[in-house]
């Protein structure tokens, strides 16, 4: 016998759920921020994309500061912002 499904999960979502996932990137990107501050590497974030499964941070290196430090840094920063 068919049953129908649960329509539950098809309600639009509040703004607050929005809000809360704007917070949570805000969040990423000020701990980003400290974290690079921490290390001393002179950088900005300056974008921010979301897909559904992640969060890139789009970052302005200062002019002296090469690619290969952030890259050195991958894994803390992966178990920093985790």
């Amino acid at each position: 016998m068919l049953q129908m499904p649960i329509t539950d999960l098809l309600e639009y979502h509040s703004e607050q759920t929005k809000f809360s996932d704007r917070e949570f990137v805000k969040a990423l990107a000020e701990n980003l921020d400290r974290i690079l501050k921490a290390y001393k590497i002179d950088a900005k974030i300056t974008d921010c994309r979301r897909t559904s499964l992640s969060v890139m941070f789009d970052v302005m290196l200062e002019q002296g500061v090469s690619v290969k430090v952030i890259r050195n840094l991958r894994t803390e920063l992966e178990i920093f912002l985790g």
